[in-house]
């Protein structure tokens, strides 16, 4: 009977430590860290998203305590308002960070990066550093529209186009859509990307050669739409539709 309570004992003492929303390291130090787990950030077009990142330490005292954040990105500084500190209040161990980011020089195709990291100071031991990546997203009413090309030996045969039902090209490899999409020797992959408003829509991908060309995928909000791993021969059409 003995053996089961001490076997309970520990088994509680173990699950209580492993489901700590944070586990701090070196408890009763001045060691501070950021949530173990940060979501991206999108920012929908002409608008801008908040976001907020709780700070720990692994120690509490009893009067409030200001801790320095060093912040290093390639947004735009009018694309972010964030503070270079956070205060941790008396008698607790977390503290809260607020953020807003901006529509300002973002790109569909490329997120940029915003990376906090904690001032060491003799008062403090700092914890690994946090980067949240920032990517543009569509306004709303429209979905993104994402064409990735991986190229073979000859891109230069390959064209691709999308068209909406009233015959309009929105988005191609090409515009005026046409062979000689890309150059030859064109190495690695490309990707384009569009925002596009509810309709009925085809993507069209054709080969001069006829038989097939590097791979293709088309995603709507992330969703494929279409993907070949290059054997569409002349060529393929699919038909989709943004709700």
């Amino acid at each position: 009977m003995k053996k089961i309570k001490i076997f309970s004992l520990l088994f509680f003492t173990t699950l209580l430590f492993n489901s700590c929303e944070e586990d701090i390291s070196a408890p009763g130090t001045p060691y501070a860290s950021f949530e173990s787990y940060l979501t991206n950030v999108i920012v929908k077009q002409g608008q801008e998203t908040k976001k907020s990142i709780k700070v720990y330490t692994a120690n509490v005292i009893g009067q409030d305590r200001t801790i320095g954040l060093a912040i290093t990105t390639n947004l735009d500084p009018n694309a972010f308002v964030a503070p270079t500190s956070v205060i941790i209040p008396a008698n607790s161990n977390v503290g809260t960070v607020d953020l807003t980011f901006k529509d300002v020089n973002l790109d569909l195709l490329v997120d940029k990066s915003f990376k906090y990291s904690i001032v060491q100071t003799p008062e403090i031991l700092a914890g690994s550093s946090r980067t949240i990546m920032i990517a543009r997203g569509c306004g709303t009413g429209t979905k993104k529209l994402n064409v990735t090309v991986k190229f073979d030996d000859y891109p230069e045969e390959v064209y691709w186009r999308i068209r909406n039902s009233l015959g309009e090209t929105v988005l191609a490899s090409k515009i005026p859509a046409g062979y000689g999409g890309y150059a030859a020797g064109t190495k690695g992959s490309k990707s384009h990307a569009a925002c596009i408003p509810p309709g009925t829509y085809t993507f069209a991908v054709f080969d001069a050669y006829a038989d097939g060309g590097g791979a293709i995928a088309v995603t709507l909000d992330g969703v494929s739409v279409y993907s070949s791993a290059g054997a569409y021969g002349a060529g393929a059409t699919q038909v989709f539709t943004v709700n």
